[in-house]
């Protein structure tokens, strides 16, 4: 940590989407705000991240999915999630109520009542002004 540009080297046999990992990088002054990393899987396939977050005081939690084709398609009812592409962010407040829908590569994303459609990238907001997410100091 003392070191201007530190490194790191991961070496893993297998291929990716079998055996999958992840570098999550966070940048921080303060100690940092992720709490907790879990992979999300479907029938014991890989299919993406749960990031858990501290924010200003919030907890914040980022469902990152990646399917290994732009056609992949997921689903986990118990998150109340579906979703159909390559990469998309789900992004939820401390009660589990949608604050973002991201569609990176794909074409559809729906998370409990929020729904996302579009020919291959998205993002809808649904924080509003008067509901600022990450509240501002």
């Amino acid at each position: 940590d003392k070191t201007p540009t530190p490194v790191l080297v991961i070496r893993q046999r297998g291929e990716a989407w079998t055996r999958p990992f992840a570098a999550i990088y966070e940048p921080s002054l303060d100690g940092g705000s992720i709490q907790s990393v879990g992979a999300l899987a479907r029938g014991g396939v890989f299919s993406g991240f749960k990031v858990v977050s501290r924010v200003a005081g919030r907890s914040v939690t980022q469902l990152v999915l990646v399917q290994p084709t732009a056609d992949g398609e997921f689903a986990d009812p118990a998150l109340g999630l579906t979703f159909r592409g390559r990469y998309a962010v789900v992004t939820l407040d401390e009660r589990g109520a949608v604050v973002s829908l991201y569609l990176g590569d794909g074409t559809y994303l729906r998370c409990h009542a929020r729904e996302l459609t579009a020919a291959r990238s998205a993002f809808a907001d649904y924080t509003g002004a008067a509901n600022s997410f990450p509240p501002t100091p």
